[in-house]
């Protein structure tokens, strides 16, 4: 997705989440019915499906936010690693 296209999923207005491939795996853009716009990471780990906020959208600081999910996303890895080895 780029730019543009984000822009008009926050202008319709309505709660959306939409998968953005560019951004690896488990990477969405997501509208609040209030109409904030953030990125998340969804994650699935022992059958639970979960999600983390990574930032708000137009973040100056959208690098730190990604080093944060890079981190979390490793760290995630490993402990499934970790929960398939002792079963």
């Amino acid at each position: 997705m780029n730019a543009q296209q984000l822009e008009n999923l926050i202008k319709v207005g309505k709660a959306t989440r939409k998968r953005v491939a560019s951004g690896g795996p488990g990477i969405y853009f997501r509208v609040a019915s209030s109409g904030s716009a953030f990125w998340v990471y969804r994650y699935t780990i022992n059958g639970v499906r979960k999600e983390i906020t990574v930032g708000a959208y137009g973040s100056k600081h959208m690098e730190f936010h990604w080093e944060i999910l890079q981190m979390k996303q490793l760290t995630l890895e490993n402990s499934t690693r970790k929960v398939k080895t002792l079963q």
